[in-house]
């Protein structure tokens, strides 16, 4: 089993699948995430080689290196383990994909809530999160954002600290993550740990950020 790394390994439910087959379960680290960055600077330039199309065929080199180094391990030749590939929401769309590109490599493909159809400047998503948290928890996240970017100009070190991203240079990175964060609680259904304590806060006229 080869699995995308959307999905912390000890919930995935590919675990249960690996242990009532006797497979192994191998997670990759994506091309430019992480420590697997070919560059220092994340610019236009140096962000060329970032693709899903590049991810697939690092999958498949990495694929058959394994596999050779199986074989190599085990003594054998010309053998070639079933191979199947799991993923969720973009890691979903490149398990999906790589089956297409590379069906002789995977013997099949689980794609849960695969992003296959990606839609440019999707806003309506973001309009889905205002109505899910109601007016008083969307009014609350807009003046918490609205206070971190104006902290942003003033002393981002310390408000980059207070969310435990002291060492994240980029601004935009940061304001994405903390986005993510907030929009992981409507997504996963559980909008009232989010929102309870930061409208009761804001409500009690305690600091929101």
């Amino acid at each position: 089993m080869l699995k995308h790394p959307d999905h912390h390994l000890d919930d995935f439910e590919g675990n249960v699948l690996a242990k009532k087959f006797g497979a192994a379960i191998i997670s990759l680290e994506h091309r430019y995430y992480g420590k697997s960055s070919p560059f220092k600077s994340s610019t236009t330039e140096n962000l060329r080689y970032l693709s899903s199309k590049q991810a697939l065929f690092d999958l498949a080199v990495f694929r058959q290196y394994y596999q050779n180094s199986l074989n190599a391990k085990l003594n054998r030749s010309d053998v070639e383990n079933p191979w199947f590939v799991f993923g969720v929401s973009y890691s979903g769309a490149l398990s999906a994909w790589f089956r297409l590109k590379f069906p002789h490599l995977t013997c099949g493909s689980l794609a849960s809530s695969a992003v296959v159809l990606a839609v440019y400047n999707f806003t309506e998503f973001d309009k889905q999160i205002g109505v899910s948290a109601g007016p008083d928890c969307k009014a609350t996240l807009q003046e918490i954002t609205k206070l971190v970017e104006n902290e942003l100009f003033t002393d981002k070190k310390a408000v980059k600290a207070l969310f435990g991203a002291a060492e994240l240079k980029n601004d935009a990175d940061f304001l994405y993550l903390l986005a993510d964060a907030a929009v992981t609680a409507f997504q996963y259904g559980n909008p009232d740990i989010l929102c309870t304590p930061l409208v009761e806060a804001k409500k009690g006229g305690k600091d929101l950020v």
